[in-house]
């Protein structure tokens, strides 16, 4: 069989967009920031790119390390690996 596979239900994973609507309406508001204690705002995770979930978990972890400490730029904390299907 090639490129043809017998299935019950198909769910496409495609066209993924980040959504950084928040972000964007936060930056317009910057000069209020200091009267409401606000220091900065970050994006990340999916809303910065989309991503399989266990990236963007990464990145919310990494982003809480990282708060009240060194930036540790594009060290990763865990391995990626790239997995393919098998062709039969």
């Amino acid at each position: 069989m090639t490129g043809k596979y017998a299935a019950d239900a198909v769910v496409m994973v495609a066209s993924r967009v980040g959504n950084d609507e928040v972000y964007y309406n936060l930056k317009a508001r910057e000069p209020d920031w200091a009267n409401a204690g606000i220091k900065s705002v970050k994006l990340f995770g999916d809303a910065e790119a989309s991503g399989p979930i266990a990236w963007s978990t990464c990145a919310g972890h990494r982003y809480a390390r990282e708060l009240d400490g060194e930036y540790i730029g594009d060290a990763l904390s865990f391995r990626r690996e790239i997995t393919e299907l098998a062709k039969y």
